[in-house]
C-alpha cells in the first residue's frame, strides 16, 4: 500500500511540472515561457511548474492571492501588466522563492496586503508598480508591505505615472534601493 501511495504521489509531482499550456495561451517548454496575453482570463490559469517566465498581461483579474501560483517555485520573471488587478492578498508570491523580476504596471491597485511580498523579498531584483498605484490607501499599503520586509536586494523600484503628491518617507528612506523610478508623479518626500 505504502509503494502504491508512493507512485500516486511522484506521478502527482510530474504531472505538475509537465503540467499542459493552459487553454488560450501560448507555451515553450525548451524557453520554460508561459504567455497568456490579451485573453479576457478573469483569473490565473494552471501553469506548468517548468515556467521560469511567465507572461499574463492584457486580461481582467481584478485579485490574486496565494493560490495564484502555487507549484511555480522556478519562475524567476513574472509580468501581470495591465490586467485591472485591484487586490492583492496575503502571501500572493509566497511560493515564488526565485523571483527576481515583477511587473504589475497598469494596474489599478486600491488594496496590498501588508505581507503580499513575503518570502520574496531576497530574491526580488526589478518590482514596476508604474502606473498601477490607484489611490492614496495602495500608497500606503505598499508602503507598510515593503516595510515589514526586508527588500536588501532590490534594485529598481518603479513608481512612475501614478500621479504621486507625497511618498510618507519613514516607510520608503527604510527601503535601500539602487533605481527608484518616480518620474512624472509630481512626488514629494514628506
Amino acid at each position: 500500500m505504502l509503494h502504491l501511495t508512493s507512485r500516486f504521489v511522484f506521478c502527482a509531482l510530474l504531472a505538475s511540472v509537465y503540467a499542459s499550456c493552459p487553454p488560450r495561451c501560448e507555451c515553450s517548454e525548451a524557453a520554460h515561457t508561459v504567455k497568456c496575453v490579451s485573453k479576457d482570463l478573469r483569473s490565473i490559469p494552471k501553469i506548468p511548474g517548468y515556467t521560469r517566465n511567465l507572461f499574463i498581461t492584457g486580461n481582467q483579474i481584478s485579485r490574486i492571492g496565494p493560490e495564484s501560483f502555487r507549484g511555480l517555485d522556478n519562475v524567476t520573471t513574472l509580468s501581470l501588466s495591465n490586467n485591472r488587478i485591484s487586490e492583492m492578498e496575503f502571501h500572493t508570491f509566497s511560493g515564488l522563492f526565485r523571483l527576481r523580476s515583477l511587473d504589475l504596471s497598469n494596474n489599478q491597485l486600491t488594496v496590498i496586503h501588508p505581507e503580499a511580498f513575503s518570502n520574496v523579498s531576497q530574491s526580488l531584483r526589478e518590482l514596476n508598480l508604474s502606473r498601477a498605484l490607484y489611490n492614496y490607501s495602495s500608497v500606503m499599503d505598499l508602503a507598510a508591505s515593503l516595510q515589514r520586509i526586508s527588500m536588501a536586494n532590490l534594485q529598481v523600484l518603479d513608481l512612475s505615472d501614478n500621479s504621486l503628491i507625497y511618498l510618507p518617507s519613514p516607510k520608503f528612506c527604510r527601503v535601500s534601493i539602487k533605481q527608484f523610478i518616480f518620474e512624472m508623479s509630481n512626488c514629494a518626500v514628506i
